[in-house]
């Protein structure tokens, strides 16, 4: 593990987030289960390759923003083999704790839909089309309750 995914990660182990983003002393970090910070950052344009990253949980969709952000360096506890598969094609280091063949959602029932979505998929920018149609039936969904 490098220096700065090492930094990263003490940090991430000290608090209780579910994503902590590091680069020298700038930090950001989410407690939000979802990938919705990610894709804010994408949103964002801006360039978060000297950054690492961790991750309670890295399902494909996830692995797809974090391309988009350009960051080299992952800590996971959990990830997909679709995930790792993805990230080590493009050159990202990952550490994990566990690998499973799927992410599932918080139910138990099915896959996580982010998973679901992308799972099929191969190329950036059509994962960002299905993680925003994703979020947005999912944003429905939850407003119909």
């Amino acid at each position: 593990m490098d220096e700065i995914l090492e930094k990263t990660l003490a940090y991430y182990q000290k608090h209780n987030y579910s994503l902590v983003l590091k680069k020298d002393n700038l930090i950001l970090y989410s407690s939000d289960r979802s990938i919705k910070t990610l894709r804010k950052l994408v949103n964002t344009n801006k360039d978060f390759s000297n950054f690492a990253a961790c991750d309670n949980v890295v399902g494909k969709g996830a692995a797809f923003l974090y391309l988009f952000l350009n960051i080299k360096h992952i800590y996971t506890p959990l990830i997909s083999v679709p995930a790792l598969r993805l990230l080590a094609e493009n050159g990202v280091q990952v550490v994990f704790e566990e690998l499973v063949e799927n992410i599932i959602n918080v139910d138990k029932t099915d896959l996580c839909p982010m998973e679901k979505a992308t799972l099929n998929i191969n190329n950036k920018e059509d994962a960002l089309k299905a993680i925003d149609e994703t979020l947005i039936r999912l944003a429905h969904q939850q407003n119909n309750i």
